[in-house]
């Protein structure tokens, strides 16, 4: 977790140093799936496809219906029979977390697990109630996200958009609806599905497009997350009221299960194109599946503070570009300054407002920071010409999501206040 990771080798790994795992055992790329019908989790071994069971009802399973990973980069699993949440450590070490006393509705338990954008916030849906509950990534402060009274009938599977929306797959309303929610839990149409089939799974692929699982066994695809860009990928397994899909780390692929048929599948997410990896065992076949890392959670480049203008009284700016997310490539576009002259950007993990050579900064400098020093380009002199792009690979260590960065940039400047001129901030908050 990066509470426990020390300043210096945070910003190594946000830079795009080498580092080492701290979860030896939910590594990403590997395979979870579960099967409600024979109170089973099974591993699948990405390097062979070969299928085992982790856990069963002698475990304490009871109608195990959903899977993810919380920001501790423990496993979450839903008992929908047992009406109870566990958490599962790396050893395969059950924790009851949660239960009917900590607000899940009953008789029966949350059917569907997301972890939100922001601080890690557990959302669990429970058709049987129609309530998403949300509690804080430590199970605790539980409150009802959206009810009935929002408009939910069978609420299921959920995933977050690029900002910050809850998809929500409704089953129970009229011919099967993709609903939205806001972050106040707002609820409005996303998309109708063209017959009677009934959405039971969602994916968001991180260039946004978005995949949604039918009880017909119909896979339709949102190109950019656009609701009227749907394209229809294949049919997979045939009709079953239970499935999943989520996309492997690297977001390559679509990886899929269902009681349908005993099949764990790879889809091609641009053509449709599947083949078989491997076959279940028990005849059950699968009710969900996660893979660590294959959540997307967006991150975010938020600007803050006003910029200092210089040389034609032009404001520098700075900002954020990519995907703002693990393992994916990280711009900071500083641009608008001084051109040929020389800037320094600071970045570093906490904030504190002081003054810098007569304007407001707001990166604590007593605490540990990077300082950047380049050239820009553009015409000598020239007021606004300068400009210059960092560019960097952030780490795909898990250790990394959730992790706030600051970054500003200051430039030499002889018609600037005390002859520098200041960028606006970036609140930089890596997604998964």
């Amino acid at each position: 977790m990066i509470r426990s990771l020390s300043r210096v080798a945070a910003c190594g790994l946000l830079l795009g140093f080498t580092a080492s795992s701290a979860n030896a055992h939910f590594e990403e790329g590997q395979i979870w799936i579960v099967d409600q019908l024979s109170d089973r989790l099974y591993f699948v071994n990405p390097a062979n496809f070969n299928v085992n069971v982790s856990l069963d009802a002698a475990d304490g399973l009871d109608g195990p219906g959903a899977l993810g990973f919380s920001l501790h980069g423990d496993m979450i699993l839903g008992n929908y029979a047992g009406n109870s949440i566990f958490e599962i450590e790396s050893d395969l070490s059950i924790t009851p977390v949660l239960s009917s006393t900590d607000g899940l509705c009953g008789p029966f338990g949350g059917n569907a697990i997301t972890i939100g954008p922001g601080e890690g916030d557990v959302y669990i849906a429970n058709f049987d109630c129609s309530t998403i509950m949300r509690f804080d990534k430590e199970y605790e402060n539980g409150v009802v996200f959206a009810d009935a009274t929002d408009g939910l009938v069978r609420p299921g599977a959920m995933a977050f958009l690029a900002n910050g929306d809850m998809l929500i797959a409704d089953r129970g309303a009229a011919n099967g609806s993709i609903l939205l929610a806001d972050e106040a839990g707002n609820v409005s149409s996303f998309f109708v599905t063209p017959t009677a089939e009934k959405p039971i799974s969602i994916a968001v692929r991180n260039n946004y497009d978005v995949y949604v699982l039918t009880t017909f066994g119909n896979i339709f695809r949102f190109v950019g997350g656009d609701p009227n860009a749907v394209q229809f990928l294949g049919n997979y397994g045939g009709q079953s009221l239970r499935g999943g899909i989520i996309l492997s780390p690297d977001h390559s692929e679509i990886l899929h299960v269902s009681t349908a048929d005993s099949f764990l599948r790879s889809i091609d997410p641009d053509n449709g194109a599947s083949a078989i990896l491997a076959t279940i065992p028990g005849g059950g076949g699968g009710t969900a599946i996660f893979t660590p890392n294959a959540q997307y959670a967006p991150g975010t480049a938020s600007e803050f503070g006003e910029p200092v203008a210089g040389t034609g009284g032009v404001e520098p700016t700075l900002e954020g570009l990519g995907a703002i997310r693990i393992g994916q490539p990280l711009s900071l576009a500083a641009e608008n300054f001084l051109g040929g002259a020389q800037i320094v950007t600071f970045i570093g993990f906490d904030l504190e407002e002081s003054i810098l050579f007569g304007s407001e900064f707001h990166i604590d400098l007593n605490e540990f920071h990077y300082s950047l020093v380049r050239t820009t380009g553009g015409t000598i002199g020239a007021a606004g010409e300068g400009s210059f792009t960092y560019n960097f690979n952030i780490n795909p260590d898990p250790s990394l999501v959730y992790l706030h960065v600051y970054a500003q940039t200051l430039g030499f400047d002889p018609l600037g206040v005390q002859g520098f001129t200041f960028s606006n901030c970036l609140d930089i908050y890596l997604g998964e």
